[in-house]
């Protein structure tokens, strides 16, 4: 968790949190641009710096969901040790890079509501994920069929699935 990020010195460590704020400002003496990013989890709420080179294209907004990955180290001159952030990413840049296909499993017994709903979050462009439909009947697989259905992984997609969810249609995902 974030509050006890200071025990780990000289580590890279990784967290999933929650930002609170962004600001951005230039360095006195360099002029080049600093990031600070106040990030919370359920431990705490600290205030981390990126520096020019390590700034994504587009920063996440405030209440975005991330994962930090920063550099943890002990300060020489001080003595303070101090967490600062190498890079940022969305939630939705880990799924569409770490997800390697989805899984559906379908009841039988599916409704035409339900099924033109489902099909709604699929494209056949293979630029998204493959998607596999498992389809069952009483609670035994029937079968499973390999489609050329592909899904984008982005935040309104997973509402959806995740509300598919709660209608006996099961989502996972595999990595």
């Amino acid at each position: 968790d974030l509050d006890s990020i200071e025990t780990m010195q000289n580590q890279e460590v990784s967290f999933l949190c929650v930002v609170a704020g962004v600001s951005e400002r230039r360095s006195k003496n360099s002029g080049k641009r600093m990031v600070y990013l106040k990030l919370s989890d359920l431990s705490c709420e600290k205030e981390l710096i990126m520096f020019e080179n390590n700034i994504p294209e587009i920063l996440p907004g405030v209440n975005d969901v991330v994962i930090a990955h920063c550099r943890v180290r002990k300060r020489y001159d001080t003595g303070e040790v101090r967490a600062q952030l190498h890079g940022i990413t969305t939630l939705e840049q880990f799924r569409q890079q770490k997800v390697k296909r989805v899984v559906l499993e379908v009841p039988s017994d599916l409704d035409l509501k339900q099924e033109i709903e489902v099909s709604k979050v699929f494209q056949t462009s293979p630029e998204g994920k493959p998607v596999d439909f498992h389809i069952y009947q009483y609670g035994k697989l029937l079968k499973i069929v390999d489609t050329q259905a592909f899904i984008h992984l982005d935040n309104a997609t997973i509402e959806k699935l995740n509300h598919f969810n709660q209608q006996n249609i099961a989502v996972s995902y595999l990595y």
